[in-house]
């Protein structure tokens, strides 16, 4: 990792370069299944796409999350390489979750806001109820979006902070 990939921010860049290490290390550090057979945590980790990553119901840490999905395992939306792939809000912030997200005023939040409205995929949902615990509610995709502030206040009731409410569906597993 010499060269700052294109779409990606400075700070983005600097915390990854710093984690460059660590994370490589464990990508290609090894595990063995229990018929014997050595791979590659990175290899690993690519066999399983396609295979549910997450079950519904189940709590589970941000750093679980992170390791499944990539990206930083800080921001709500969690985006890699300009998708968004987990969305992890808190129930208290986002009282109308999983079927409505509330978008808090800030540079890269509502970046990742439009960058969830705009992409096909769906993507898997946590809500946390109480702090560090996360419970997966299945995979959602966003159906549409409203920046109008009267339909805003309609869901964000007395908050100020709201530039985006983004509607979902869920989606079936299959």
């Amino acid at each position: 990792m010499n060269e700052k990939p294109a779409g990606m921010s400075d700070r983005e860049w600097k915390r990854s370069s710093e984690r460059g290490a660590a994370d490589e290390s464990l990508l290609f550090s090894t595990v063995t299944s229990p018929d014997g057979i050595v791979i590659s945590v990175g290899d690993f980790l690519k066999q399983k796409q396609g295979v549910a990553m997450f079950t519904k119901g189940t709590i589970y840490a941000r750093e679980a999350i992170h390791v499944q999905v990539g990206g930083n395992d800080q921001p709500y939306l969690t985006r890699v390489n300009g998708k968004i792939v987990a969305a992890c809000l808190r129930e208290d912030k986002n009282p109308g979750a999983p079927h409505v997200i509330l978008v808090e005023a800030g540079k890269y939040r509502k970046r990742d806001g439009e960058l969830l409205v705009a992409q096909e995929d769906s993507v898997p949902m946590f809500i946390s109820k109480e702090p560090k615990k996360w419970e997966y509610v299945g995979d959602y995709r966003a159906v549409k979006a409203t920046s109008d502030p009267d339909k805003i206040k309609v869901h964000a009731e007395q908050r100020t902070d709201i530039v985006l409410v983004i509607f979902m569906e869920p989606v079936a597993p299959g």
